[in-house]
């Protein structure tokens, strides 16, 4: 996750950052189970720090939204999808480019149409990889 942001080493916001890489790398392995608690864990810590809605938080939502779409719990990726989109509505100097990404993944998986699971996992790799 990197948005330009200053972390201090060892701050609560370093520690969620950490396991948010840590989680990203487990998701590169497919180990998608074993990243989830990490996402969760990450998610708490800057919930608490910057409140619920931060660009930390709203990344953390976009990540458990690729994660359940590449494990196929479609109705976990829709919850997780409108927190980040409701987050990013809120946000000022928020890329464009990424609103408008998850406000598509949103819309597409509420219509239950033209998503699957491939077509979720591939998306899933290419955020990880990026």
């Amino acid at each position: 996750m990197s948005r330009g942001r200053f972390v201090v080493p060892g701050s609560p916001d370093h520690q969620a950052m950490l396991l948010n890489n840590q989680a990203c790398d487990l998701c590169r392995m497919g180990k998608y189970e074993e990243a989830k608690p990490l996402f969760v864990q990450a998610l708490a810590i800057w919930e608490k720090h910057f409140g619920e809605t931060s660009l930390p938080v709203a990344t953390c939502h976009e990540s458990l939204v690729m994660l359940a779409g590449a494990i196929g719990d479609f109705d976990d990726a829709i919850v997780h999808c409108q927190n980040a989109v409701r987050i990013l509505d809120k946000l000022p100097n928020v890329d464009p480019g990424e609103h408008a990404t998850f406000r598509g993944i949103l819309a597409r998986l509420q219509a239950s149409d033209g998503v699957t699971l491939e077509s979720f996992k591939d998306v899933a790799r290419r955020s990880w990889t990026r």
